[in-house]
């Protein structure tokens, strides 16, 4: 009996070796891989700007403003234009989110042509904020 036991340790013990080999190959796999590609930085990762990009439509008359809406509606499907949303902002203008920035100058191309009297605008770049876990009164210099 101590011979078949020691048969089965034996066994197990060149089993459990080969299946450690087999991890470590794959271990030394993964970690290959992940170091051939570069890591961003930190501070690439916070300041990437995000890919969507916005323009604004105002138009000179308000009673306009449903009429307008509809036409830029049109403009986006006819021509296939890829949009996120489109809204009206506080001041009553038409405000189309874009995924890129090649689709909002068709947007706007389409739009100066089409509806000369929209005048169109990107929105001006917002400064980068600061902000600080469960800081909510507002501090002046």
């Amino acid at each position: 009996k101590v011979d078949v036991i020691d048969k089965r340790v034996d066994n197990l013990s060149k089993s459990m070796d080969s299946m450690k080999e087999l991890l470590m190959k794959a271990i030394n796999m993964k970690t290959r891989d992940e170091s051939d590609s570069p890591k961003p930085l930190f501070s690439e990762m916070v300041a990437k700007p995000r890919n969507r990009s916005v323009v604004i439509m105002s138009s000179k008359a308000a009673e306009n403003k449903d009429s307008d809406i509809k036409h830029v509606d049109k403009i986006i499907q006819e021509n296939a234009i890829h949009a996120d949303k489109r809204y009206l902002n506080k001041n009553g203008d038409i405000v189309v989110v874009c995924p890129t920035t090649t689709d909002r100058e068709n947007l706007v191309k389409k739009v100066s042509q089409e509806l000369p009297e929209i005048k169109t605008h990107k929105p001006p770049d917002r400064l980068p904020t600061i902000s600080i876990a469960n800081l909510t009164e507002k501090y002046t210099r």
